[in-house]
């Protein structure tokens, strides 16, 4: 289980768990779907939903609690946020955007989105507040794993990482999509920019994989020596 709790300088705060393991985007017990939640309105070009075969964008619908609870804050409000898994916990002193910009990626993560779906792995050995390094890292063992795996499966790898690359470009288009549905739901900018920020560290972890890895190629000189 993965808690994360949002303490403001004034007021209350608002607490989120969730297993790695879940799923956020079941629309089962929804009984009225606001426009900004219709799969119809704003769906990405690479979305492989049937119309159908559900009512509601998963991704969505995953960060609706995120709307409920941050849709009137504004972005740059000062907030603490603490994270706590297993025997682990976390503390930052942050802005509204930057502490949504975390929690917001694992519920998307954890969603039936078909396009973000694929961040599953990730999802499930989250680590809150990473910086790009240390994504970029994650994601290319996350990708490469899965690889392999297909490889023990007698089918195709791709070793050099260009269904990686379309991932981001597909991931990017969901972001703006979402911007656009938040908008519709929201009275200030907090949720919004969370969602642009994940936008933009995704842009430099896909400027970093374009680049040959090259921030992160120093730390495996060992490997890179002929012996």
């Amino acid at each position: 289980m993965i808690c994360y709790h949002f303490q403001f300088e004034t007021g209350p705060g608002h607490k989120f768990v969730l297993d790695e393991e879940s799923e956020t985007s079941d629309e089962a017990e929804l009984a009225v779907v606001e426009p900004w939640l219709a799969l119809e309105n704003f769906q990405c070009e690479c979305c492989t939903i049937r119309a159908n075969a559900r009512r509601t964008c998963p991704a969505a619908l995953s960060i609706v609690p995120l709307v409920k609870a941050f849709g009137g804050r504004i972005s740059y409000e000062s907030i603490k946020v603490t994270v706590e898994r297993a025997e682990v916990k976390m503390s930052a002193l942050t802005s509204v955007q930057q502490g949504l910009r975390s929690l917001a990626g694992l519920l998307l993560a954890l969603s039936a989105c078909p396009v973000m779906c694929h961040l599953r792995p990730m999802a499930y050995f989250h680590l809150p507040f990473g910086d790009t390094k240390s994504t970029v890292f994650r994601a290319l063992g996350m990708y490469l794993t899965g690889q392999y795996l297909r490889s023990r499966q007698g089918k195709e790898p791709d070793w050099e990482l260009k269904g990686l690359l379309h991932l981001y470009d597909m991931i990017h288009e969901v972001n703006i999509n979402l911007a656009s549905r938040i908008r519709m739901a929201s009275e200030n900018d907090a949720t919004v920019n969370c969602v642009i920020m994940l936008d933009i560290f995704g842009y430099e972890v896909e400027t970093s994989l374009r680049e040959d890895l090259a921030e992160l190629k120093p730390l495996f000189a060992a490997y890179l020596e002929d012996k």
